[in-house]
């Protein structure tokens, strides 16, 4: 799965992977994308010296036809914890 932050490619995991990415303070645009499965756009605000993890994942959604090809920008879901 690729990660975007604003629209730049910052990380690409496998399944259980995990990193860590500097960012700077301000309102960002995080993507997911695998295949061409993808997220919505998640509009986050990052503070000076906040620790913030995204996770993404697959929905049950993307397993269907149409979620798979119909819709697949509601086939990865990313939860800002």
């Amino acid at each position: 799965m690729k990660f975007l932050l604003d629209g730049e490619i910052v990380a690409r995991l496998k399944r259980g992977d995990s990193d860590k990415i500097e960012v700077t303070s301000g309102v960002h645009t995080v993507e997911a994308r695998m295949d061409w499965l993808r997220s919505a756009p998640l509009e986050v605000e990052i503070w000076e010296n906040e620790d913030s993890s995204i996770v993404g994942s697959l929905t049950e959604h993307s397993w269907t036809f149409t979620g798979s090809f119909l819709k697949p920008h509601a086939a990865i879901e990313l939860i800002l914890k």
